[in-house]
């Protein structure tokens, strides 16, 4: 495991934050560093090279100050596991399902690596086997599961939902902004800058075609920056 720049900056503001901050100012930053989809906070190097975002780290912390004992926050907790019922166990399925089903059905199917492959054949595809991206997976389910759970808590525990709201905005017109620069700038020395937070172990593509560059903002590609914007601009 080896931390990065983004990792220990993460990490030495979520120990502020959970000394002198809240609980939705913990939820904020949370939010914000969702925008470093295409950034590493630490290197998995046991599980093949794979990263862990900032906004994931940062959620550790977040979860630490919603198990933190306050008044109604056992309460809180348990209407926030009632409301998410669904969720919880599309997560807990998703998840254990990542360990079981490559075992059950080993072999029996072939499916397309999400990894690169060193012959770079488009449509090459493998025997379904067990992975380190199955664990990555179920880390990304158990993790969208805590954050929603850790939100409903934060935003049931804030006496004015403006403030998130006002977060959201800002996310929305920063990635848009950065998205923009993306392309405008593409051939100057703020590219560089952008791949420079783009360091996590993904496949970070720019692509460029007749002198047109498609958008990706901080993200590792195009697609993954419209999946994110579909949600903030919305």
């Amino acid at each position: 495991m080896t931390p990065t720049l983004f990792g220990v900056l993460t990490a030495a503001l979520g120990l502020l934050l959970l000394w002198r901050g809240s609980t939705v100012a913990m939820l904020q930053t949370v939010m914000a560093l969702s925008l470093m989809g295409g950034s590493a906070a630490i290197v998995l190097t046991s599980l093949g090279g794979s990263t862990v975002q900032p906004a994931i780290l940062a959620l550790a912390f977040l979860v630490v100050r919603c198990l933190a004992p306050q008044p109604g926050q056992g309460y809180r907790l348990a209407q926030g596991m009632r409301d998410l019922a669904p969720l919880i166990l599309f997560a807990l399925y998703g998840a254990i399902g990542a360990f079981i089903l490559p075992r059950l059905f080993a072999g029996s199917i072939y499916v397309t690596p999400l990894r690169p492959i060193p012959t770079g054949y488009l449509y090459a595809a493998f025997p379904l086997a067990f992975s380190p991206q199955n664990i990555t997976s179920a880390v990304y389910l158990i993790s969208t599961l805590l954050a929603a759970t850790c939100a409903y808590v934060a935003v049931r525990r804030a006496p004015d939902s403006a403030p998130i709201a006002r977060t959201a905005g800002v996310i929305a017109v920063v990635h848009a902004g950065l998205g923009l620069s993306s392309v405008v700038l593409a051939n100057t020395a703020w590219a560089s800058a952008l791949k420079f937070v783009r360091n996590g172990n993904y496949a970070q593509l720019d692509q460029t075609v007749d002198g047109m560059a498609r958008m990706t903002g901080i993200f590792p590609e195009s697609a993954v920056y419209a999946s994110y914007g579909f949600i903030w601009l919305v």
